[in-house]
């Protein structure tokens, strides 16, 4: 049984339909939900959240997981935690309708020093984002975000271990690692200290623009970068992960999406010009793993 795939929504469109049609052309096996409608999970109608259950159920697709902004913010500042919490707690309704296993979250906008700010963001995930969750089925995924407190391999491993809790699990992203000012191996530097830690998967590809001013990274197509992404779908399937990967294309085929709208992902300035670059990724995506399963 090989891993099983994914879409995030807003890398197809803001629109169910085509979202669905998409998933059925590739013949999917899920849905991570982040932007539809111009709006964030936490943000939609009881109708809208009804829609998109309904909808997955009749394209026999699973929602693998509800990508949120939670702890986006100044973890430091005592002020922003609380609109963190009620994010947290709207999410949790959707995810519990729609049967999602877990809820992406993050560790504060990165910092100069970023390990100096985990003692905090622990304290933050267990004071107030552990116990929303709490009595739930759900776990929460911490993803290694290039623009967040939690980044590299190295950091993955040191935050979850200071954490030390079951109900929080990696969302690994090979491709972050890129966005890094200073470079280091997504794949045999980064891969082996998360192996063990890992519960869900994106992937996206981008190459190294050193010596640029603007961002350390351009996203392109699945296979053309530097993510290192088939080594570590290799190494994966080899380590017995059977988990969800999800596509989160970011790139392009006409231009490079502006750095403030991929930092925060939402809506039809985000989902411009998605569907043929996810389209061509897909197609990667879907022959790698169908190689490693040996079809």
């Amino acid at each position: 049984m090989t891993m099983k795939i994914a879409i995030i929504t807003d890398e197809v469109s803001q629109d169910l339909d085509q979202v669905l049609a998409f998933a059925r052309e590739f013949s999917l096996d899920g849905l991570e939900i982040r932007s539809l409608w111009n709006k964030l999970p936490h943000e939609l109608t009881d109708e809208e959240a009804a829609r998109i259950k309904e909808g997955a159920a009749e394209a026999g697709l699973a929602i693998c997981g509800v990508a949120t902004p939670v702890l986006k913010c100044d973890v430091e500042k005592d002020g922003e935690i609380p609109g963190q919490v009620d994010c947290l707690r709207k999410s949790l309704r959707r995810a519990e309708e729609w049967g999602a296993p877990m809820i992406r979250t993050f560790t504060g906008w990165r910092t100069k020093e970023p390990q100096k700010v985990f003692p905090r963001a622990v304290e933050v995930y267990r004071e107030h984002l552990l116990p929303v969750i709490e009595g739930s089925s759900v776990f929460l995924g911490v993803e290694n975000e290039f623009s967040t407190n939690v980044a590299t391999g190295a950091e993955s491993r040191e935050f979850l271990s200071l954490l030390d809790s079951p109900r929080a699990k990696l969302v690994w992203d090979p491709c972050n690692i890129l966005y890094l000012p200073d470079f280091s191996d997504p794949f045999e530097e980064n891969f082996p200290a998360v192996r063990d830690l890992i519960g869900h998967v994106h992937v996206k590809d981008a190459v190294r623009t050193d010596g640029k001013k603007e961002a350390p990274a351009e996203s392109v197509a699945l296979g053309d970068g530097g993510a290192r992404l088939l080594d570590n779908l290799k190494a994966l399937h080899a380590d017995g992960y059977r988990g969800w990967i999800s596509l989160e294309t970011h790139w392009r085929l006409q231009q490079q999406l502006d750095e403030g709208v991929t930092r925060s992902p939402k809506g039809e300035s985000f989902s411009s010009g998605a569907e043929p670059a996810s389209r061509e990724c897909m197609k990667r995506l879907k022959q790698w793993l169908s190689e490693l399963d040996g079809k």
